[in-house]
């Protein structure tokens, strides 16, 4: 039998974003079925929970554009395509790759390609090969480093991943570079894909500790590694925990635990857990709201919901069923 975490290795990280004006929320719906193609789909829908629409079908989780009017993904025949936020005007970039996500100006999109670390321009020219192994360590992304989407530092000078994935063991090592392909610093094993505070002086990501996944920040050149907050998880890779996510003013930290969101102070490690149950959680651009995600053969609470931050009352946008809504199949014949 296939582990649950195993069918999550297939859309890390941002499955749940919201758009740079916060006035929409983009995420990647799965039915955890790792052998039907068409199990995955990008939706989009107002964040006052109107305007429900499917994109396209999706290799893994899209990303907005730092303008908003665009997301860049790979399709299901793992091409990398850019499209309107309503899944028009779209445009092939690349014959093969994973993990596609925006420059913070825009300007290039970082991707893995047939097993490498590459950048191209926005447009799909300039394709730029930075990384592919560490000599001591023999990593290789294609051995499944690749389905984990890289990260840019928010001055858009470094890009850190997860590389020498292997979905049998649930490990991988976190790796920074810079975006010329130089200098490129192991920093952790182990651990869960990383993220960035928006200053860009510390990185975020989970290891997993006996019976225990254990959160933690570290400087970028790997020093002043903190522990923030744990939680038993006795038999969950520490691959399938979700990214952690950033307040936008970098005070506080979204973490999963035991099904739970948790926003955690980074400074003390105070926690509260959010209300409901959820896989996936963002802040919104301004910080005053979070939205929280639910894979829908997980829980039988509302699927989709934001909370006001410091709140415990969830605005419900999706309800259970939402799949059956005519916004929900539209599109879906013919794509």
């Amino acid at each position: 039998m296939v582990a649950e975490w195993q069918f999550r290795l297939k859309f890390p990280g941002t499955a749940l974003q919201w758009s740079p004006d916060g006035a929409r929320i983009i995420f990647l719906r799965s039915d955890g079925n790792r052998v039907i193609q068409k199990s995955k789909k990008i939706y989009i829908i107002n964040s006052s929970g109107s305007g429900l629409r499917f994109v396209d079908y999706a290799a893994g989780p899209p990303d907005i554009s730092p303008d908003g009017s665009q997301i860049v993904y790979a399709d299901i025949d793992e091409r990398i395509l850019t499209s309107a936020l309503d899944g028009s005007s779209r445009r092939r970039l690349a014959n093969h790759g994973r993990g596609p996500v925006w420059s913070p100006d825009g300007s290039r999109i970082v991707f893995v390609g047939n097993g490498l670390l590459k950048t191209m321009a926005a447009d799909g020219s300039d394709v730029r090969t930075l990384w592919k192994e560490d000599p001591l360590w023999k990593t290789d992304l294609s051995t499944g480093g690749g389905v984990f989407p890289p990260a840019w530092s928010p001055d858009g000078r470094r890009i850190a991943f997860l590389g020498g994935v292997t979905t049998v063991y649930g490990k991988g090592v976190i790796y920074t570079i810079g975006t010329d392909g130089s200098d490129p610093v192991r920093l952790e094993y182990t651990a869960s894909p990383p993220a960035w505070s928006p200053d860009g002086n510390s990185i975020a990501f989970a290891k997993k500790r006996g019976d225990r996944i254990v959160f933690y920040t570290m400087r970028p050149d790997g020093s002043d590694l903190r522990e923030v907050f744990s939680h038993t998880a006795s038999d969950t890779s520490v691959l399938w925990v979700p990214a952690p996510s950033w307040s936008p003013d970098g005070s506080e930290l979204l973490l999963w635990g035991e099904n739970r969101v948790n926003v955690v102070r980074v400074a003390d490690g105070a926690s509260r857990v959010l209300p409901g149950q959820g896989n996936f959680a963002a802040w919104s651009p301004d910080g005053s709201r979070i939205a929280i995600y639910s894979l829908p053969y997980e829980f039988d609470g509302p699927p989709l919901s934001t909370v006001a931050r410091g709140s415990s009352f969830a605005q419900v946008l999706l309800m259970q069923g939402w799949e059956n809504l005519p916004a929900a199949k539209e599109g879906l014949e013919g794509d």
